[in-house]
């Protein structure tokens, strides 16, 4: 049998896992320094707040996707995880359901950071050079289903780490 993990062991892998999402926002950002990728000045750029070209409105969808969700969300999970053992007294959780929630979320979350951000900058890049939406669509088209796939795995594991908050918190009060 698989004995139960400790709950604030999870609050603070979480906690690794909101400043390790930081440390890849910062690192994102940063990229506004390298002139070559057009982040900074130029058609459709940042400074010129044109989101509808280069990088795009998807660029700051995953922007945005990695601040609130990579970021935040991981520290509210610590969070959570660490009210769990103030306020209800909870000391272990199900590892198998931990485990399994940490890594749908981390990686539906990144891994729809990654593919609305190459759809923001390719198709973004795409527009801005004079390319035909209509061909943009074809050539973004693939990401559509591995998107839906890594959102879809995102939301899993949120749910999976509320029914394991829900089932500590009962299984504590029995």
């Amino acid at each position: 049998m698989v004995s139960d993990m400790d709950v604030v062991r999870v609050a603070r892998l979480y906690f690794v896992l909101g400043i390790v999402n930081g440390l890849i926002a910062a690192v994102v950002t940063s990229l506004i320094l390298i002139p070559e990728l057009r982040l900074a000045a130029g058609p459709g750029s940042i400074l010129t707040h044109n989101v509808d070209v280069w990088p795009g409105a998807w660029g700051w969808v995953s922007y945005f996707v990695l601040l609130i969700a990579g970021v935040a969300g991981a520290l509210l999970w610590s969070l959570s995880y660490y009210l769990l053992k103030q306020i209800f007294n909870v000391d272990n959780v199900n590892p198998v359901i931990t485990l399994l929630s940490m890594l749908l979320y981390e990686a539906g979350t990144l891994g729809t950071v990654a593919l609305t951000g190459y759809v923001g900058m390719e198709g973004g890049r795409f527009v801005a050079e004079g390319g035909s939406a209509v061909v943009v669509t074809a050539l973004i088209g693939w990401v559509v289903i591995p998107t839906g796939l890594s959102i879809g795995a995102a939301v899993l594991g949120t749910l999976l780490g509320i029914v394991n908050l829900i089932i500590s918190i009962a299984h504590k009060r029995k």
